[in-house]
Parts: C-alpha cells; structure tokens; sequence
C-alpha cells in the first residue's frame, strides 16, 4: 500500500449496550487499545492495569469488559474476556517490537510480534500484515467470548462463514469445553444432540451422526478406527462437528458425517497455565500448558497431562500419561511450519458394562457399579503421533499447504467377553440356570497409519462471479497386525454372583469347551483427487459444487482355528482366509446452494455422497472381503444470524439412503441391504447478552434398515435414539459485588434406545441435569462442576445380540452413565 494514513474499516459483533453508548473519549480509546495490545503482548499484569483505569468509565460496556479482564485467571481468560467495540478511529501505538495484522476475508484484526507466527489466535487464511509505524489510524477490535464464532475450516477446507456455506456445522468451542470441564470428550458430544457417544465398546471416542458410524480426524487427518487411546481434551481447541456425507474432502466414510478435532497450536506470546482436578469417584488430573516465542521467528507450546483416576464402576481404573510438544516456525513473510508430535501411555480396565437380559430387563445384580470383567483384565496401549502441515502463501490470491503425518499403536488387551447366557432354564442341558458363560479375549494389535494430502486454494474473479478454488490430494496408509486367543474363561452366576471354573469337572481357561486363535495381517492404501469451488454467484447467492475419485485396494490375510466343545469331539474347523486384494474405484460428487434473503438469514439446500470401503481386516464369516458401502444424501436447511451478530440459528431437513450397509457379528461382517434416516435438527448457539452464552439443539431421527436380510428389516441401528435435546447457559457477572463470579447450567435428553440389531431389548430414555460455578481472582481461576444432579439412571448400549435372534447367544451389555460427581477445578495462570 502506498498511502502513509489509512482506516481499517473492521466488522465487529457489537452488543445492544455498546450499540446504544455514546462515543467514548480520545483517553478511553486509548487505554482500549492499551489493554489489548497488553494481552496480545502477553503481559497480564498490564492489561490488569490498563483495565482497572476503563472500569472507571461511563460507558457500561467498558465496565463489563474491563471487570472481565482485571477478574481472568490466565491470560487465555483474559483473552476470552476482552469483547469487541466498534470506535472511531483514533491514533496509538505498539509496543516496541510488536504489529498489527488485518485479515481481509475475515475482517479480523490482531497484534502480535514483528516477524513472528501469523496470526496465533484464529487459524485464518489471512492478508498481509501491517506495520502500525507506518499507519496510524485503525478502528480497534478485539475478542469475542462466545460459543459461535461463526466461521468454520472443516467443512470446505477454506475459511467461511457458516452462514455462506450449503452445509450442516456444529463447532464446539475451547470456551465451552473450559466452563464444562470436560475431561472426557464423550460428555463434549452431549451438547450436539445430533451426535451419539458410544461407550463400553472397547473403542474410545466412538459416536453415531444421524443414525450412522462416524469417523473422527485430528487436524483433518483421519484417526485409526480400532485400538486409539482416548482422546486428550487438553490438547483439543475446537470441534468441528460436520454433519452429512464428507468424502470430498476426507476421503470414504458414513454419510452421517465427521467430527474434526482442532489442536492447540502455539502462541506467539508467552503464556501458560497449571491445572488439577479432584473429585468424586477417585478422580484426580493434573495438566500443564506452557505457550510462547523461542525466538523471532518460532513459537512452542508443550502440553502434559496425567490422569489417575478410579471410576464409579467396581475394580476399574484409568492411568494415562499425554504428551503433547509443538512448533510453529515462520520461515520466511509468507511460509509457516508447524509440527506437532504427541505421546500416549494409557493402562486401563476395559469395560463393556452391564449384563441385560433378552427383552430389556436389569438382573439385581447389574446395578450401576457391578463389573462384569475380570479382575485382571487390562488394556495397555502406546500411541504415537508426528503431524506436520506446510504453508506457502504465493500471493494474497494462491496458497498452497501441505500435510504428512504418522500414527502408530501398540497393544496389549486382556478383557472378558460375554458368549451365552444360559438364561432361567439353563443352556441346552449343560450349563445351570442364570449364568453368564464366559471368554477371555488376548489381543495383541500393532497398527500404523501413514497420511499425506497436498492442496491449494486459488481465489479469483469470472466476470461478475468470485471463486474459491480447492483441489487436493491424498494418500492413506493403514497397516495391522493382529493375534487374538480366545478361550472359555468361567461362569458367572448373575443372581449370587458366584464364580465356577470348570464343569463337569473339566476346568475352564485350557480351550476345551471354546478355543479360537487368530491372526490376521492387512493393509489398506486409499489414493484420491477432489476438486471444489466456492462460487460467489452474486452477493446474494452462493453455490458449492466438487468431485471426488479415490481409488482403495485392501490386502487381508488371516490365519487360524476355531473349536467348540473340543473336550466332546467339536471339530476344530480352519478360519484360513486368502481372498485377492479387494480394489474399488469410487467417484463422490456434492453440490449446494446457498440464498442470503438478509444479509443475516439465509437457506440452502445440498446434495451429497460418500463411500466407504471395508475396515483393513474385516471379512465376511466366511473369510471373504467386503463391498464398499454407498450413500448419498439431500438436505434443506435456514440459517440465521441474530442479536449484531453474537449468536448463530441453524435448522435442517435431511433424507440419507445408504446401500450395501455393514452389519457387525463380533470380529465379522457382512453386507445387509440399504439403511435409511430422515431427520430434523435445529441449534442455537452464542452469547444473547454481553453476560449470558447460551448452547441448545434438538435433533430427531428417524432410522431404519429397509433392505436385505429378513431379520433386520425394519429395524433400526443399536444407540440411534429418535429424539435428543440439550442446553447449556453460564452467565458471567459483571461489575459489582459478584464480578469474577460465572455460573451455569444445563440439561440433556437422549430417547429410548434398541441394545441390539434385532431390536429385541430398549433401554430407556433419560435426562440428565449438570451446573457449574466459578470465581477468578488474581491469576486464579477456581471452577465446581456438577454432573448429573438428578443422580439419573441411564444406559448406553455396549454389545450383545449381535448374532442372530437366539435369546442365549451373545447376550447384551449395557454401559451405565455416572452418578451425580462433583469435580473441583483450580487454575494458575502464569
């Protein structure tokens, strides 16, 4: 730019308080610009001051603000605090050493260090960065706290306004996961109803969308399927909750959608916090973060957290250690590296919850805290994971980034598993009434995952239409090995809760009523190409429109035997299996329209597909691959934006027809005809008033399997609820007596439940209640939640019944949700 003098014309959010004040003084912009080039300097003593001077202003909006600020705990509270005003523009200046940064596409404007990261608190794909030595007239702008920050990077891979986009987006805010507490990211997902968590599977992090299985990516890389540990919350920033098909962008997975966990990335100013949790059921966490420049032109941010937990369930524990180290590094104005490596450690009870009889019913036994494993049993797992992502900035209009990473596990799981419950009458003459006959699982995966995805956006202008062109490819490589045992274990009387080890004076554990053995080496290699432009019709009409080709070949080899009743003569019957490589070629295109009505409200309506080919490793029984599910979806929805801007209303109609359906028999599968699910979903979310974020949604659904196998038809998928429903509220005080003070509360709703394919057993519906409070004082933040308050009885469906119909075979386990827990936060900000 040439001129000397110049303004900044900036978009901000701005409250009805705000809006309504008249035009505050040279003197007062000043110390706002003061206070925010004190948090982007990291300086929180500064801003403490700076912020202790506003509080004696007229405007009421200032003083909100600034008992926000002078109130935070860290400097990330500080952060979240700092709202944004729109004011005249006024002449300051910098600390030494320090710029500011203005984004053209998302009108955002920040400060941070000369020379250093880009952008460290949005993950923007922004314009040039501006040196205020050489202009000195902004319009200042600042930080939202908020649960909506109205934009989204996992739906199209650009930057955009979910307003502007033809798709279904839920994001899950760092602000939200703090004032909840979450430690477990399967209590995250209680606030999108469309979203159903999974648990006592043996698989963390496990969820349902619309009805269908989900895979999840970390930073927009797919995560391994089987065999991950638990997801760290203090490692994640956002969640991205993209609903519908995804293959786009990411390759084969369900039409329900994806959910992208964002990672923290480093910070150019020096920050850090030291966390712990205390609570009911033997929970204690500790966590540190320490942010910041190791020089000009690198930032680092370490992350450790450590877990030793008990658990409300009898004989279960969790120990687990995350480290989590990464880099940035500006290597020159318009390149940026970051890598990040991450290290698990995590020795637990597996757990598949509680015995439920054919039908629904709870035996006495199977309370919230009976455990029907093992004492023993145990999952050891060690995980590693290097991602690294490559930007190059060609020119304000050409961008160019690159991602490689790798992930590996290794396992050693020992856990019991349920085979027959021999029911009131006992089992075919051989084994008594109400028992439990009894496996043990001895597993031994090793498994890695190689990623590499090059794209580029490219912005450009057709006569009076503007684009945004992504094309992208990417290559996958999933490897395991796996030996799996598995041998007749005990029986377990539900009624008396005695333990037998043999029978017929034949003791159990050495194979000769049940004997399996295993191994199976697979790999799979995906290889796919896209191409999507984001069209700016004319300002009113936006249209999406892309195409997806991936090629996917899996190799799969399994060794091994089965025996039943080898002690009366079972046959030991082979399970070698040496299909040809299974090859699928698959073409996904999607297309939508966007109509803004207002420069605030718009509808859209959208079509999409996706594929999915076969996990590396499952087979039919009979040894054989596989086909790849297809599917594809229509979807019609409003989206509105309200109160300047602060909070987001999102509604959508959709009907997902998906072919070829997996059904899963314990370690097999097969393909059983076509699934179905019409839905409806709306959600709410932002901050109603300067004081009060508000998070609400309702989601139905309406799942069914249509087509193919008799005994399916008609049914609907295990854990599909129909209706769900949440809400969250916390008000933060503002000057007076409570400032510091924050509270809030919230309610979630899930409807009854089938436990099995066959829909022979429903769990009940339940809702459960959950508050917090919290006071921040000096650098202290000390937080109290509280789940389930009602101490509510609920259950989420495990396995069992997988089989068939038979009332005796692979009875159902259910995973019971916690009682009422109180946690205890206490922050340090440093």
């Amino acid at each position: 730019m040439s001129s000397r003098r110049f303004v900044i014309v900036v978009a901000l959010l701005v409250s009805s308080l705000t809006a309504s004040a008249s035009a505050p003084s040279l003197e007062t912009l000043v110390l706002y610009a003061q206070l925010q080039a004190a948090l982007a300097a990291g300086d929180l003593e500064q801003a403490r001051n700076a912020a202790g001077e506003l509080s004696g202003r007229g405007d009421p909006a200032l003083r909100d603000l600034a008992d926000g600020v002078a109130g935070a705990a860290t400097l990330a509270d500080a952060r979240r605090q700092f709202h944004p005003l729109s004011f005249a523009a006024a002449n300051w200046a910098l600390p030494s050493g320090y710029v500011l940064v203005h984004c053209d596409k998302t009108k955002a404007l920040w400060v941070q260090r000369a020379g250093a990261i880009a952008n460290p608190y949005d993950g923007s794909d922004c314009g040039e960065v501006i040196d205020t030595r050489f202009h000195d007239e902004i319009t200042v702008s600042g930080y939202l706290n908020t649960y909506s920050d109205g934009e989204t990077m996992s739906a199209t891979r650009i930057n955009a306004p979910l307003i502007d986009i033809p798709l279904s987006v839920t994001p899950l805010t760092r602000d939200l996961l703090v004032d909840q507490n979450v430690t477990d990211i399967d209590d995250a997902m209680h606030n999108a109803p469309a979203v159903t968590p999974l648990l006592g599977l043996m698989r963390p992090n496990y969820y349902l969308i619309r009805g269908f299985y989900v895979l999840n990516y970390r930073d927009g890389v797919r995560t391994p399927i089987d065999g991950t540990v638990t997801l760290d919350p203090a490692t994640i920033e956002r969640i991205e909750i993209l609903k519908g098909p995804s293959t786009i962008l990411y390759g084969k997975g369900d039409p329900g959608g994806i959910i992208n966990f964002l990672s923290r990335r480093p910070d150019a100013v020096q920050s850090g916090s030291a966390s712990l949790d205390y609570g009911s059921a033997g929970t204690l966490r500790g966590n540190v973060n320490v942010s910041g420049a190791l020089s000009d032109t690198i930032a680092g941010l370490l992350v450790v957290s450590v877990d030793d937990s008990d658990s409300y369930r009898d004989d279960v524990s969790n120990e687990s250690i995350n480290i989590n180290p990464s880099l940035t590094f500006a290597l020159d104005p318009s390149t940026s590296l970051w890598i990040t490596g991450e290290y698990t450690k995590s020795d637990m009870v597996p757990d598949q919850g509680v015995f439920v009889r054919y039908g629904g019913e709870l035996p006495e036994l199977s309370t919230r805290e009976q455990f029907y494993g093992t004492v023993g049993d145990l999952s050891k797992t060690r995980g590693y994971r290097l991602q690294a992502e490559l930007e190059r900035r060609f020119s304000p209009d050409l961008t160019l980034r690159a991602v490689a990473g790798r992930e590996s596990y290794d396992q050693e799981l020992l856990w019991t598993w349920q085979l027959v419950d021999s029911g009131p009458t006992g089992f075919m003459g051989l084994i008594p009434p109400n028992q439990l006959y009894q496996a043990r699982f001895d597993e031994s995966p090793e498994r890695y995952h190689n990623t590499l995805r090059v794209e580029s956006i490219y912005s450009f202008d057709v006569a009076s239409t503007k684009h945004q062109l992504l094309a992208t490819a990417d290559y996958r490589e999933d490897v395991e090995h796996l030996q799996t045992t598995i041998l007749d274990h005990r029986l377990f009387d539900y009624v008396t809760e005695d333990v037998t080890t043999s029978l017929f004076g034949i003791p159990f554990g050495e194979g000769q009523f049940y004997n399996e053995r295993t191994k199976v080496d697979a790999t799979g290699r995906d290889v796919g190409i896209a191409l999507q432009d984001l069209i700016e019709l004319t300002p009113r009409v936006n249209l999406l429109a892309g195409i997806r080709y991936e090629n996917n070949t899996i190799t799969s080899r399994r060794t091994g035997y089965q025996q039943i009743n080898g002690v009366f003569g079972g046959p030991l019957v082979s399970l070698d299996s040496f299909p040809d490589d299974s090859k699928t070629d698959n073409v996904a295109p999607r297309a939508g329209l966007v109509f803004k009505v207002t420069p605030s409200t718009s509808i859209y309506a959208s079509y999409l597909t996706a594929f999915i080919s076969p996990i590396p490793g499952l087979l039919t029984l009979e040894g054989t691959p596989l086909d790849p599910e297809r599917s594809r979806q229509w979807e019609a929805g409003l989206k509105m934006e309200m109160l300047d801007g602060r909070v987001l209303l999102t509604s959508s109609l959709y009907d997902i027809k998906k072919y070829d359906a997996f059904v899963f028999y314990g370690t097999y599968a097969e393909n059983a005809g076509i699934e179905t699910s019409r839905g409806f979903e709306i959600d709410f979310t932002g901050a109603i008033t300067p004081q009060i974020n508000l998070l609400a949604g309702y989601s139905y659904t309406d799942m069914e399997f249509v087509k193919g196998e008799a005994r399916l038809e008609g049914k609907t998928r295990p854990g599909v609820p129909d209706h769900a429903a949440n809400i969250w509220a916390v008000y933060n005080a503002p000057r007076g007596p409570l400032s510091g003070f924050s509270g809030g509360i919230g309610a979630y709703y899930i409807d009854d439940v089938w436990i099995s394919y066959t829909n022979s057993s429903l769990l009940p519906s339940y809702t459960t209640v959950d508050a917090m409070l919290a006071y921040r004082f000096g650098g202290w933040r000390a937080q109290l939640n509280l789940q389930n308050l009602t101490d509510t009885e609920g259950y989420s469906p495990s396995s069992g019944y997988a089989g068939g119909n038979d009332p005796n075979l692979t009875p159902g386990m259910a995973m019971p949700i916690g009682p009422r827990r109180v946690t205890l936060n206490l922050t340090w900000g440093f």
